[in-house]
């Protein structure tokens, strides 16, 4: 019997699903780490490790350019005509109205994550109107929040080893780990994995669906985006 799990586990491992990137496009931002597609306006939004958001446009022109010196923006989504994006020295996140770019609230998440941890993926659930955050290591957690940001819980999670990322698309959390090349398909009720498949990016830093077939993910090493096509 101890023969046949050993037998079983390996098979398990050597046959995970490993797919390859179909494009990649350099882009003029230095150490990016998130990226989220608007599907409304088909505009690219990527923050950087230096407090930089870039909004380019379908032929990946800049569009416009947010920069806050001294900041370290980590994460980034999308909602409505609001930019949430997470800042890792101060550990908030930071409301910015989309059409002026202003600041317009500011959510302090201090108690969340230990001493030296910030947000490391944001995403939001439109079912639920909730948010979902996650913390990167000690504890690899992922956070969901109401939409003052108030915390509703906190699940660590033993499947994965790091969480560089997340997205929330067609009614599942997808979580990215940079550690362990792979994303992960989440249920977002139960945050049990009923998927998971590995790609060859060094630095996986974020995900972003563009449609059922199509996601994205983006590198801080290469300063690359790379298209993958999958159906999940």
């Amino acid at each position: 019997m101890y023969y046949f799990l050993i037998i079983f586990c390996s098979y398990i491992l050597n046959n995970q699903k490993i797919i390859d990137y179909t494009a990649q496009s350099k882009i003029d931002i230095e150490e990016p780490s998130d990226i989220f597609f608007d599907i409304q306006t088909h505009h690219y939004f990527i923050v950087s490790d230096e407090g930089t958001l870039k909004v380019k446009d379908e032929q990946m022109k800049t569009i416009h350019t947010l920069k806050k010196k001294g900041a370290d923006f980590e994460a980034i989504c999308v909602v409505d005509s609001f930019i949430y994006i997470s800042e890792e020295s101060s550990k908030r996140i930071l409301q910015y109205d989309m059409n002026s770019y202003e600041l317009v609230n500011t959510y302090d998440i201090h108690n969340f994550g230990s001493l030296n941890a910030g947000i490391e993926g944001l995403t939001y659930n439109k079912k639920t109107n909730t948010f979902f955050a996650s913390y990167e290591k000690e504890p690899t957690a992922i956070i969901e929040f109401d939409i003052h940001f108030n915390q509703i819980r906190k699940v660590i999670l033993k499947d994965v080893s790091d969480i560089s990322s997340l997205y929330y698309y067609n009614n599942y959390l997808y979580v990215l780990s940079d550690e362990d090349a792979s994303l992960l398909k989440f249920d977002p009720t139960s945050l049990h994995v009923v998927d998971k498949i590995k790609f060859k990016i060094i630095n996986a830093e974020g995900v972003s669906f563009v449609d059922d077939n199509t996601f994205l993910i983006v590198s801080d090493a290469s300063q690359k985006i790379y298209t993958f096509k999958y159906s999940f």
